[in-house]
């Protein structure tokens, strides 16, 4: 039966029997959710399977799939397949519900279904019966996240439960001292049996961890410090750095420093470093360089990793170009003219190129590709149907090659491994990618906010 049913005693008698009328309906069924932003525009729709105490929720962003996510109840798991990259994490069930809380982008109906697993649903206090989408439905006042800020007491999250099916109809919530209003909507649920395959974890990903051992990180104006720009899970454990400059660097964990709120200009820049908000590390021996960006890790990562040495190419250069053999291949392997191809880097006996190919109707890309004498790695770099920001932000719809480098490059487990920087208008993209079956996986990545200048 549903996990849409009261939980003992502790809700008014009228939610009782409404959520009693679900006891009969099917625990399989389906439903969309509508996605408004505060200026009352759609930018998104949810479809959500529900199979018993599983959950699968497909995310549609700009007419595409964005993201995956499954929901196991029994086993208080969530898997959440990002499909612009192809990796899963995974989070504890009442961990993610509590950490999409904070910054309240929860899936509504997933906080509401499973939400004896969400503290703060518990409180939710009953305001009514109202008529919503020509649906009965009780209205209930959910309490403010504690991380919003700028609220004020006309500033309510409110959520519409349906007499009939008990599931959600619409939420609605407001910051801002009455500002800003972001609303859900949500279709009524179409029973029905659900395939098991939905629930099941798709082959051709990749898992990443939920609780990350690297994170990149950049040097100050002297190369002595480094700060990391995101978060890792045991910030002490991490002991040691690779830099641009292919060279290993030992570090002490010095802390985690504030942002000054009268000082940080909000930019990960050299001239911010004392400013910003961040895990600090000293560099125990020598300096890595001023502004560089570094991989940072714990010694046992790093130990099953040979750093490789990086020979770097200027793809403005015209003599950059690939040779006619390499853009042969890759149009074969790939059934796509190559209008565009350059050399960033040679890593050992194999080359790092950048590609783009031939445009279709909404239908651009680019990629990165690892060639070697046998094999081929690609990291595909969709854009979107923007003539202004394609690629990135600003780009004016071009693809622009020497706005990438290759920052580094490990052997494992007779693997290659890259560390890719691409610089945009606004600012600095680091990514950290993984191979598996011809293809890259982003294991890791991390922003430097640069803009404006």
């Amino acid at each position: 039966m549903s996990n849409l049913q009261p939980h003992r005693l502790r809700y008014t008698l009228p939610f009782c029997l409404m959520l009693l009328a679900f006891r009969a309906a099917a625990s399989e069924f389906s439903v969309v959710q509508h996605n408004f932003s505060a200026f009352g525009s759609e930018y998104g729709q949810d479809t959500i399977y529900v199979k018993d105490e599983r959950m699968r929720i497909e995310s549609m962003r700009e007419n595409k799939l964005d993201s995956v996510t499954l929901v196991d109840g029994e086993l208080n798991k969530v898997y959440r397949l990002d499909k612009r990259t192809d990796t899963v994490k995974s989070i504890e069930l009442r961990e993610w519900l509590a950490e999409s809380y904070k910054a309240y982008r929860f899936s509504t109906f997933a906080a509401y279904y499973y939400r004896d697993k969400l503290d703060h649903l518990k409180t939710m206090k009953q305001m009514g019966e109202e008529s919503v989408a020509g649906q009965a439905t009780i209205k209930y006042r959910l309490p403010q996240s504690p991380h919003v800020k700028d609220t004020g007491p006309e500033d309510l999250p409110i959520l519409w439960i349906s007499q009939k099916t008990g599931t959600p109809v619409r939420y609605q919530n407001t910051v801002g001292h009455g500002r800003f209003t972001t609303v859900k909507t949500w279709d009524s649920p179409v029973p029905g049996p659900q395939l098991a395959s939905l629930f099941e974890m798709p082959r051709d990903s990749m898992t990443v961890p939920s609780v990350p051992r690297t994170v990149f990180a950049f040097s100050n104006e002297h190369g002595s410090h480094l700060l990391a720009l995101g978060d890792v899970g045991d910030p002490e454990g991490v002991s040691t750095a690779v830099c641009e400059d292919g060279k290993r660097y030992a570090l002490k964990h010095l802390g985690k420093q504030g942002a000054d709120p009268k000082k940080d200009s909000g930019r990960d820049v050299v001239q911010n470093f004392r400013f910003l908000e961040g895990n600090v590390y000293k560099v125990r021996s020598g300096f890595a360089g001023g502004d560089r960006n570094c991989l940072i890790a714990t010694a046992d990562f790093f130990a099953g990793r040979q750093v490789l040495k990086v020979g770097r190419s200027f793809a403005s250069s015209s003599k950059a170009g690939c040779s006619p053999s390499y853009r042969q291949r890759i149009e074969r392997l790939r059934a796509r003219k190559v209008v565009r191809c350059v050399l960033l880097a040679r890593v050992e006996n194999q080359s790092v190129l950048a590609l783009e190919f031939e445009r279709r109707p909404k239908d651009a890309l680019a990629t990165v590709v690892l060639v070697g004498p046998e094999h081929q790695t690609f990291w595909d770099l969709p854009g979107r149907d923007d003539g202004q920001s394609t690629w990135r932000v600003d780009d004016g719809g071009h693809f622009k090659p020497g706005d990438l480098s290759v920052l580094f490059a490990f052997s494992h487990e007779s693997f290659t491994e890259l560390g890719i920087a691409w610089v945009g208008v606004e600012g600095t993209s680091l990514s950290y990618l993984r191979p598996k079956g011809g293809r890259f996986f982003l294991y890791r990545n991390d922003y430097r906010y640069h803009a404006p200048r």
